[in-house]
């Protein structure tokens, strides 16, 4: 399952509607707050999140609030992010908002495949790549 937190009403069922005729399961979330609530009684595979300051809290209090789930996360951005924000120390990739979303696609595929080898190793030590994808 694909956990979708866009704030912007427009953008997040663009983003589900072509995730979904993807075959991708999604639940969606406007706000953090919902995004929390959520993650209380799922674990998604993936989370995916705007990069950018929400109504609720700011885009490094999202990731800081974010992390603390075991939980791939991708983040959208308008402009390449050039460094690993502050808070964010898991199996990431960083994706450039846009109508085309092979790219988006692309790497939720990637991140669910090592996330699951990351689960399934039996020393802790993760086999994802812990990199940004530029």
């Amino acid at each position: 399952m694909v956990l979708l937190v866009e704030p912007d009403e427009i953008l997040r069922a663009f983003y589900e509607l072509e995730l979904r005729d993807d075959g991708f399961d999604v639940v969606s979330a406007g706000s953090i707050s919902d995004a929390a609530a959520v993650l209380e009684t799922e674990d998604p595979d993936v989370l995916i999140a705007d990069y950018r300051p929400y109504p609720d809290m700011s885009s490094r209090q999202m990731l800081q609030l974010l992390n603390t789930a075991e939980t791939p996360i991708i983040i959208l951005s308008c402009v390449p992010l050039q460094n690993v924000p502050d808070g964010l120390s898991k199996p990431a990739a960083c994706v450039i908002k846009s109508s085309n979303t092979k790219e988006l696609k692309k790497q939720i595929q990637r991140l669910t495949f090592n996330n699951r080898q990351w689960d399934d190793n039996v020393h802790g030590v993760p086999v994802a790549d812990t990199g940004f994808v530029f």
